[in-house]
């Protein structure tokens, strides 16, 4: 009976210790050995671990090294996760994984998971390494979209890939070979454009640009464009993130020879974003290299750099400083100039008391000048409120000196070398009035005192007596008053009057007031008057005479109902020239919740003759398929002339691409459909394009054909240049096309 026991107990303590741990198995050949530490399953075999469902032929389950073997149709997987192999080598400790000749599918972007092939694959389900694998984001069979493969490749679902030795393939063709690239999943910023065509300026060309991600922190593009008639262009650009100034960079970098010309370009640009504690700035230079064949030297250079700067240091309670500098230079065979300029801004608050303070020192200098020529500037502002009537005040005071001491040239081409302080003085209240219904006014007056030291005194027919030193006095008064009239009209009204006196007895004026009266007839109608008036007059040192005037009303009426409906009628009335302006006509309407319709027209008075006629119609939401056409009609003599057709289709399909068909046709036309081309033959211009792209994915394929009626391939707009911007996470890439 104790021997019965005992055996008993050797055979099933082990199980009921498994069924314990709830490790459920099933096999067609179970076999328990080592006291029920190894589990050897044969034949459809299936286990539940964890969060993983496994199957395959043969599998082994060995509890003293955490380990299980499959081998034969391995099947295993999880939400969003699956790999179907030969063989696997499972370490359950380390959460470690080794598959054979592996395919299956990992976290992608958004609904789309990413699809792999690879020899191999080790490590764990959160990042892996495949070799001599391809990946695509399409469900097989995908060789009539796009895959990568790769010699090695490292992968972190939903967050990166990258790859060595990696090669993209569209339609099964590929492409072009990567030595190493990084797809950011979290960003879909890869992209690759490639466009094919011939036009009469070109020739024969192609046209490539690649968007790359080295890492999350850096990210660029490179093209290059080859053509039969204007040779080969190439660049590249980055952006990227700097830890250690606390911002964004960019660079960018093109260069370009035509055959035909022998002449060459070069392009540099550097921008750089600083964030260091309290600091923030940025600062950027760009130089424009040009080589020129010159039949003496060969080849000219024709050269221009620009370098700027600014940081800003912010003291919080109201305390700000800045620093701004720049310096350019421009030299080709006539000239060479140099700027550079330096400014310092300060601004503190103090209780109800706020000071501003600037100085601008600057210096121009050229192979014409003798020696360089500099200005000081500088400027300081005090304002604050108050109570009463007077709620805003300023006092402005400023000085402009030349320290090198030679004359230059003001705006008016005066010569000058200094001018001596001048003060501002300003002054604002505003106030409440609700006698009639709710007004609010707000009125400003300033006060204004200038002394001007002029250079060498120089005679003019306007001038016969010209002055060597000027001062002026200037009075400046505005008012702006809003008028609440009824419940939803209103009527504004600005005025302002400048007087202006000179120490010589000569005067200036100037006065312009204005008003906009609102009048709604319902709450869908609404018609508004503006007028204008603004009169210039006087006399100064410098002209004999200034006067100038403007008299003119326009009014404009229009209604905006609740369902989308928007009609809107402008015209108005100039007394000085005692004409109408040309009436205009502008109509849109919703018809249904996924379109629109807009109409536009006018009168020309001068030609007495209707301008043209547009319209338009779009779908407006997005959806499976997306419709556009917009239409120009020719009115001249009253006729209704087809002038401009153009339409455009996109189609969004299952997998997430969309393509689009876009047509432009301009009938019976002398001026060029596109700025690249000049088409001068009359019965022409079809333009198409034909797209393909997928804006949400890591890759994207652009294809386009631009023909005219005469020639079977006309103008791809080229790639003049691209830029990378918002980074990390966002990054675009902008390019022509």
């Amino acid at each position: 009976m104790k021997k019965q026991i005992f055996i008993f107990m050797l055979l099933f303590v082990p199980l009921f210790n498994i069924s314990c741990e709830e490790i459920p198995i099933k096999a067609e050949k179970l076999e328990i050995l080592d006291e029920g530490n190894l589990w050897i399953g044969i034949g459809g075999v299936s286990l539940s671990w964890e969060d993983w469902e496994i199957s395959s032929d043969e599998l082994v389950l060995d509890y003293t090294q955490k380990q299980i073997i499959a081998n034969g149709n391995v099947l295993i997987e999880k939400p969003e996760y699956m790999v179907y192999a030969e063989s696997m080598d499972y370490d359950t400790q380390a959460d470690y994984f080794k598959f054979n000749n592996a395919r299956g599918f990992f976290p992608g972007e958004k609904e789309y998971p990413f699809y792999f092939e690879a020899q191999s694959y080790e490590g764990r389900a959160n990042a892996f390494v495949l070799k001599s694998s391809r990946m695509t984001s399409c469900l097989p069979p995908c060789n009539k979209e796009w895959e990568l493969t790769s010699r090695k490749s490292y992968v972190v679902p939903k967050e990166k890939i990258e790859a060595w030795g990696a090669i993209f393939w569209m339609g099964g063709v590929p492409v072009m070979y990567f030595p190493y690239i990084y797809l950011d999943l979290k960003s879909r910023n890869g992209a690759i454009n490639i466009t094919v065509g011939k036009n009469n300026t070109e020739g024969k060309f192609v046209k490539s640009s690649w968007y790359y991600t080295v890492n999350p922190q850096f990210v660029g593009g490179l093209m290059y464009d080859w053509t039969e008639k204007k040779g080969d262009k190439k660049g590249l650009t980055s952006s990227y993130w700097s830890s250690l100034l606390g911002g964004l960079g960019s660079f960018l970098y093109n260069s370009s020879e035509d055959p035909g010309t022998n002449q060459k370009n070069q392009i540099a640009n550097f921008k750089q974003q600083i964030k260091i504690g309290d600091f923030i700035g940025n600062m950027s230079y760009s130089k424009n290299d040009t080589y020129l064949p010159n039949s003496f030297s060969g080849s000219e250079r024709r050269n221009d750099e620009n370098a700027s700067f600014n940081l800003a240091w912010d003291q919080g309670n109201g305390t700000k400083t800045d620093i701004n500098g720049s310096w350019r230079t421009n030299k080709n065979s006539f000239s060479d100039q140099k700027n550079y300029s330096l400014v310092l801004k300060d601004s503190r608050k103090i209780g109800s008391v706020s000071w501003r303070s600037s100085g601008n020192f600057s210096s121009r200098n050229s192979l014409s000048q003798i020696a360089a020529d500099e200005e000081l500037q500088v400027t300081s502002t005090i304002s604050g409120s108050a109570s009463g009537y007077i709620k805003n005040w300023s006092l402005n005071f400023s000085k402009k000196s030349d320290p090198d001491g030679d004359s230059y040239t003001d705006d008016e081409n005066r010569p000058f070398r200094d001018q001596l302080p001048s003060l501002k003085l300003g002054l604002s209240n505003s106030l409440w009035d609700n006698s009639i219904g709710r007004a609010l006014a707000i009125n400003r007056i300033g006060f204004e005192a200038s002394k001007t030291k002029f250079g060498p005194a120089i005679t003019t027919p306007q001038n016969p007596d010209p002055k060597t030193e000027l001062g002026e006095a200037k009075i400046t008064f505005s008012q702006n008053q809003v008028l609440q009239i009824g419940k939803h009209s209103s009527l504004t009204a600005r005025n302002s009057l400048v007087q202006g006196i000179f120490d010589t007895g000569d005067a200036q004026y100037s006065i312009q007031p204005s008003f906009t009266l609102s009048l709604p007839l319902s709450s869908e109608w609404n018609t508004t008057f503006s007028h204008q008036y603004r009169d210039i007059h006087g006399t100064n040192p410098i002209t004999t005479n200034i006067a100038s005037k403007t008299n003119n009303l326009s009014w404009q009426t229009g209604f905006r109902s609740s369902l989308g409906t928007d009609f809107r009628f402008t015209t108005g009335f100039d007394f000085m020239k005692n004409s109408i302006y040309d009436p205009s006509l502008t109509y849109s309407s919703t018809p249904s919740k996924h379109s629109r319709l807009s109409l536009n027209w006018g009168w020309s008075l001068v030609n007495d003759q209707p301008r043209d006629l547009s319209l338009r119609i779009q779908t407006i939401k997005r959806g499976k398929l997306e419709w556009s056409m917009n239409t120009a009609w020719d009115m001249q003599n009253w006729g209704f002339k087809l002038k401009t057709l153009q339409s455009k289709v996109t189609a969004k399909l299952n997998t997430g691409f969309r393509v689009g068909l876009s047509m432009n046709h301009r009938f019976n036309s002398n001026e060029p459909l596109l700025d690249e081309v000049l088409v001068t033959k009359e019965n022409c211009c079809t333009f198409w394009q034909l797209s393909w792209r997928r804006f949400d994915d890591v890759l994207m394929f652009t294809w386009g054909i631009k023909a005219f009626s005469d020639q079977p391939l006309g103008m791809a707009h080229g790639n003049e240049g691209f830029v990378v911007t918002t980074i990390p996470g966002q990054s675009q890439l902008e390019q022509g096309f």
